[in-house]
C-alpha cells in the first residue's frame, strides 16, 4: 500500500508541473538573450606580415562591450546590437630595427543588425601610430551571444594616394 501511494504522489507532482506553464515559451515574455549584454576581452597575440620589415607580432587586446538593444516585436525576427570595441595592441618587427613605437589605440561603437541564428563579419581597419604605410584590417564575428575575431591582417595603403589627383 506503501508503493501505490508513493506513486499516487509521483504521479500527481509529475501531472501538476507538467501542466504549468512554461516561461520559455510563452510568446508575451521576453527571454534574457534578447535583452542581455556581454562584455569581455579578446586577447591578441599573433604573427603578421608587414611589407616594411617581414614579419611582425601584434600583441594587445581588444576590450568589447555587446548589448542587445530592446526592438518591438519584429516579423524578421532581426536583433539590433551596439558594439562597443577599445582596440590597444602594439606591433614589434622581427628584425630588431630601432624605431617609434607602433601602436594601435583607438575606440568605436557600431550599430548592426543580425538574425537571431545568424553571424555577422564586421570588418574595421585601424591606422598604426607612426606607420602611414599600412592599416591594421580586424574581422570581427558578431552573434546575438558575443563577439569573436576572424581574421586579423596587416593592409598597405598608399600614403601619397590623397596627394594624387585624377582630372
Amino acid at each position: 500500500m506503501k508503493k501505490y501511494c508513493g506513486i499516487f504522489i509521483i504521479s500527481l507532482f509529475i501531472f501538476f508541473t507538467g501542466c504549468s506553464e512554461n516561461p520559455a515559451t510563452d510568446p508575451g515574455l521576453s527571454l534574457d538573450k534578447q535583452t542581455g549584454s556581454h562584455k569581455g576581452i579578446i586577447n591578441i597575440c599573433c604573427l603578421l606580415t608587414d611589407p616594411l620589415s617581414g614579419t611582425c607580432n601584434l600583441g594587445g587586446n581588444i576590450m568589447y562591450y555587446h548589448e542587445i538593444i530592446p526592438a518591438p516585436e519584429n516579423a524578421d525576427d532581426l536583433i539590433t546590437v551596439q558594439l562597443s570595441l577599445e582596440v590597444d595592441c602594439e606591433m614589434c618587427d622581427k628584425l630588431g630595427m630601432i624605431h617609434p613605437e607602433w601602436s594601435i589605440t583607438q575606440s568605436s561603437v557600431d550599430i548592426v543588425i543580425i538574425s537571431e541564428e545568424g553571424i555577422i563579419i564586421l570588418e574595421k581597419n585601424y591606422p598604426v601610430c607612426n606607420r602611414i604605410d599600412i592599416m591594421l584590417n580586424v574581422k570581427y564575428l558578431i552573434t546575438t551571444e558575443g563577439v569573436g575575431i576572424s581574421e586579423i591582417s596587416i593592409n598597405p595603403v598608399n600614403p601619397f594616394s590623397s596627394l594624387l589627383k585624377v582630372d
